[in-house]
This record gives C-alpha cells, structure tokens and sequence, in this order.
C-alpha cells in the first residue's frame, strides 16, 4: 500500500468517524428532549372552560408542607377536572374525567353523568382550597374546598387528591356543607 492509498484510507475513515460522532449526537439529542406538554395530553385534558379564582387559606399544621409546585399543580387537577365534569355535561365526551379523576371520584362522576344531572356551564367562580393532610411521600393530600357560586351561595367539599403517573387526580369527592 503507498502513501496515497493510506492517505485516501485515513480520510475516509476521519469521515466515518465523523458521520458516526454526528448521529450519536442527533440521536442525544433526540432522546434527551423533554416533552411537549401539549403533546403529552390529549384535548380534553388541556382544555379549560372554567375561569374561578383559586385561593389557598392556611389549614392544620401537615405532616408535610406543600411546594409551590404542588399547589399549582393541584390547582391544574381540581380546574380541569371541574371542566372535564363541564364538557362531559354539554358534549357526553368524558375522556376528561378518565384523565383528572380516579377511584370512587370517577365513579360518582361518571354515574352523575348518566343521570343527566351533569352542569353544563361552569356554576362555581371562586374556591378557597384549605389542606388539611399530606401524606409523609407527599402522593396525597386531603383538603377542604369551599366554592363559592356565582350568586355568593358556598358549598365545601372534601376532596382527596392523589398523584398518579405524575399528575394529580381526584380520588374522592364529598359535600361536607351547602349554605
């Protein structure tokens, strides 16, 4: 072999190299996006019709006291949620209430809804969501919700929310008072 051919040789395998290096980092690169969350949700999931006003009162002293994180996306659940049990209401379509609720929540909504009984606009504009527990893992959290309906009426319910696969559902759902 002379001089030319190993030089020829050499060049080519510097450009293998570097087409190799170059699809290993596309390939990084790829899989190190993160996702889009609008991709990760379907329609009903991200859709809000619902515009209330969300406030937090301080409860009992917890086990565990809640990261902004976690309050904004218990906020996220309990809004989208009330908007699923909305859409479900006007358009039959509960896809919504397969995301944001679970266990005997889902249930009880899904049994409102075959009564008929569903609200097909939005009837609470404002709710004051007091915790009262969170579990030492942080994967539940129990609060008192009072909302208030658009002509000053509160009711409070007690709800469970509880996080799974990462978002935070609506496991159980109870009336406590009605004004």
């Amino acid at each position: 072999m002379n001089t030319r051919q190993k030089s020829f040789l050499l060049v080519a395998l510097f450009a293998v190299g570097l087409l190799t290096l170059a699809a290993v980092a596309l390939a990084f690169a790829a899989s190190a996006d993160g996702a889009d969350f609008a991709d990760v949700f379907n329609e009903p999931a991200t859709l809000v019709t619902t515009e209330a006003q969300i406030s937090w009162s301080d409860g009992e002293p917890l086990l565990r006291p809640l990261d902004p994180q976690t309050i904004e996306a218990i906020e996220f659940a309990w809004v989208r949620s009330l908007s699923a049990v909305e859409r479900a209401g006007i358009d039959g379509d509960t896809s919504g209430v397969d995301v944001w609720f679970s266990g005997p929540a889902k249930d009880q909504v899904l049994e409102v809804l075959a009564t008929g009984a569903a609200p097909t606009r939005s009837l609470w504009v404002a709710h004051d969501i007091e915790p009262s527990f969170t579990s030492i893992d942080g994967q539940i959290v129990v609060a008192h919700i009072d909302r208030t309906l658009a002509d000053g009426d509160v009711d409070t319910v007690r709800t469970v929310f509880i996080l799974r696969d990462g978002n935070w559902r609506v496991e159980h759902l109870t009336r406590v008072a009605t004004a």
